[in-house]
Order: structure tokens, then sequence, then C-alpha cells
């Protein structure tokens, strides 16, 4: 069984990645937010009991270089 991982890049341009099965495995997310809405949603998270191991950095992103 094979699984694939997708997403959107900056050009617009679709990403694909893909791996034997690996359900056994631990799942990363990484999302970028605002510090309100991070506590949010870890408080929806703690009201609904979910164990999950998360870790909180600042960001500071952009685009350098000519058009893409």
């Amino acid at each position: 069984m094979t699984s694939s991982l997708r997403g959107l890049g900056h050009d617009g341009a679709t990403h694909a990645a893909g791996w034997f099965d690996l359900s056994d495995q631990p799942v990363q997310v990484t999302m970028i937010v605002t510090p309100d809405e991070c506590e949010r949603m870890l408080e929806y998270l703690r009201q609904e009991h979910v164990k999950v191991f998360y870790m909180k950095v600042p960001v500071e992103f952009g685009i350098l270089g000519a058009d893409m």
C-alpha cells in the first residue's frame, strides 16, 4: 500500500511525495498561525482531551530575489 502527501507551493504548483504505508509512524503537521489562533487551537485540543506533542516557535518568512 502506498500513501502520498500533497501540498501547494508558493509558486502555485502542486507538489506531491509518495511512500509505502507508514501508518504506524508519527505524523508531523506544520502550521503558521497568529499567537491568538494558536492559543484557541490548543485550548480546543485541551477541552477535547487530545493527547498531542506540540512545539511553538516564532517564525519570520518572506521571499527574496527575482520574480519566480
